[in-house]
């Protein structure tokens, strides 16, 4: 009876620890922004800047940077993207749904950091958030090509 007893509470423990590093698992990815290589949509320290955390997420080639921010007092995004394939890209437009366009065409080379300026035609408002889309030509295709993603506020 003692064996049965001590192996029942072996087996409650061992699920407990498992729970506790699940647990710990998704709060690191979830909450923290993970190793997924994407990076945070964390806002600059100015005083004129939203002051909301976001998370910035884009479709390859493209990742977003740390240093993305939403600026309220001047009502306009900064998006800082990484392309990450071994090709040169050429970018054609940036769209923010909610927000506005920026049609500087920009080369992107492999690993580069670009900063993206896209002022807004309406107020920004809290929680910042937007579907993205940039239109890219890779070289030797012959038509404009997209990437897709979104500025989400994660749940404080």
């Amino acid at each position: 009876m003692k064996t049965k007893k001590a192996g029942t509470l072996f087996i409650v423990l061992l699920l407990i620890i498992v729970l506790m590093i699940a647990g710990a698992f998704f709060f690191y990815y979830n909450r923290l922004g993970g190793q997924d290589g994407r990076g945070k949509f964390i806002p600059m320290p100015p005083i004129s800047t939203v002051s909301v955390p976001e998370s910035c997420i884009l479709s390859p080639p493209f990742n977003c940077e740390n240093r993305s921010t939403a600026r309220k007092q001047e009502n306009d995004i900064l998006l800082y993207i990484t392309q990450v394939d071994a090709d040169k890209y050429t970018l054609i437009k940036t769209e923010i749904k909610d927000c506005g366009v920026n049609n500087t065409e920009m080369t992107l080379d492999s690993y580069e950091i670009k900063m993206i300026h896209v002022k807004c035609s309406s107020p920004l408002k809290e929680p910042v958030r937007g579907d993205i889309v940039i239109d890219y030509k890779k070289p030797g295709v012959d038509r404009i090509m997209a990437a897709t993603g979104r500025i989400v506020r994660y749940p404080v």
